[in-house]
């Protein structure tokens, strides 16, 4: 009994957050496109500005990018571009979606570090989890993130999510190889 009393109090810690904070108001999403051309060289600036990942540098060309982005829309996942004030300042996605499960992977990334730290990627995400619950039917969110990026970790904690386990890395994080922390979180409408 006492068992499934914990497990039971363990999801429903993972459900999302209700109230969203009071900074989420110049965060916006907006669909990635292969029409917005803006949206296009906004992700092969950020692939070939960002240092701690060194797996985009291999694939920064506007073809790869453009490639990228069709396979994505082909597959009938969900990128965005972040927002905030209108300013690009990143993307985020939901992928791998298994529609038997309901479930989906997260992605976010930040390339600016001038928007690092300031909650944007925490409230976009908390934009994205609700988009999955309540217009995909989700009912669970899991993401991979490295051991190498506490303040990423810390983003989706605040953002509801729960450590359940790590797994070796297959690439390189500010040019260490780290382990990755699994995460996920809950639709607490799918725990009644």
């Amino acid at each position: 009994k006492n068992q499934k009393a914990e497990a039971r109090i363990s999801l429903c810690s993972m459900r999302a957050p209700h109230h969203p904070p009071s900074f989420m108001t110049n965060i916006r999403l907006t669909p990635l496109t292969l029409e917005n051309s803006e949206f296009i060289e906004f992700i092969l600036k950020m692939r070939l500005d960002d240092t701690n990942y060194d797996f985009y540098q291999a694939d920064a060309d506007l073809e790869s990018v453009k490639k990228w982005i069709s396979k994505n829309i082909a597959n009938k996942d969900d990128y965005f571009i972040i927002l905030n004030d209108e300013k690009m300042v990143g993307y985020c996605a939901l992928y791998d979606y298994n529609f038997e499960k309901k479930s989906a992977m997260l992605s976010i990334g930040l390339y600016s570090k001038d928007t690092r730290g300031k909650g944007i990627g925490t409230a976009a995400t908390k934009q994205l989890v609700k988009y999955g619950f309540e217009n995909r039917g989700l009912k669970s969110i899991r993401l991979l993130v490295s051991e190498g990026n506490p303040a990423a970790i810390k983003s989706y904690e605040k953002a509801g999510f729960l450590s359940f386990g790590t797994q070796p890395a297959n690439r390189p994080y500010n040019g260490q190889m780290f382990d990755l922390r699994r995460m996920a979180i809950m639709n607490p409408n799918s725990l009644a």
